[in-house]
């Protein structure tokens, strides 16, 4: 479970591909975000392509087309691995870089957990279905376990993370242990891939699929790339 609240239902992209057209084709979103497009319209037997610049809908459409791969034991094997692991004990490859609205957004501790996760994902997990998959669930609880909190186009920070610049105590509630978020997640994603009713990770195993092709970057430079004529179909929610 990530937030984005600006994604559009799969009975939507159903309703209209199934009012509007005949025939099956190949459909394009210009404009893809979390793939909701994407995947829905595959279940109706349509190629779908999709371009997004945001790294978060990459992220989760790559996140959902990976879910859809995994082996159950092998996830649950590895999630019984990390659980014991002290992450801050592992020194990290890549420290987070923050810029000047993120820095202090974490205690050190938390900081500390999550560098060294990141570093576990990429050096001890072999399996590149099962990297994609931890690394997003770090993805999902940045704000759970933070002193910030999404609201709108800003961040609204607590009053425990000390900033100066803070006018009003502003308590956004329990700040999560990195570990205890992480494991929550866990679950979490794993009751979505056992579910037969799923909505981001929904895991369908038919005979043979259409393919999904997801292009990051801006439609207005990957549009003029694409053959002309190809797609019978765009459906889209432009930002």
């Amino acid at each position: 479970m990530v937030k984005y609240k600006e994604g559009f239902s799969a009975q939507m992209v159903h309703y209209l591909l199934n009012t509007l057209t005949a025939k099956r084709g190949a459909l394009l979103d210009p404009f893809s975000g979390t793939g909701t497009a994407l995947f829905a319209s595959r279940e109706l037997g349509w190629e779908a392509t999709g371009i997004e610049l945001l790294p978060v809908g990459c992220a989760i459409t790559k996140a959902r087309q990976v879910a859809e791969q995994m082996e159950l034991k092998a996830l649950q094997q590895e999630m019984k691995t990390i659980r014991d692991i002290d992450f801050s004990a592992i020194k990290p490859d890549s420290p987070i870089r923050h810029i000047a609205i993120t820095e202090g957004a974490f205690s050190q501790e938390t900081e500390d957990q999550l560098n060294g996760y990141l570093t576990y994902c990429e050096n001890r997990v072999e399996d590149p279905h099962l990297k994609t998959f931890f690394r997003f669930a770090a993805f999902c609880i940045l704000e759970r376990v933070s002193y910030t909190r999404k609201d709108g186009q800003y961040l609204r920070w607590d009053y425990r993370a000390g900033r100066s610049l803070v006018k009003s105590k502003f308590d956004k509630g329990k700040v999560y242990p990195f570990k205890e978020a992480l494991q929550l997640q866990l679950d979490l994603m794993v009751e979505d891939l056992l579910c037969d009713d799923m909505d981001l990770f929904k895991r369908k195993k038919p005979k043979k699929e259409p393919r999904i092709r997801l292009i990051q970057g801006s439609c207005l430079e990957e549009l003029c790339k694409l053959d002309d004529e190809y797609f019978d179909f765009i459906l889209t929610s432009p930002p």
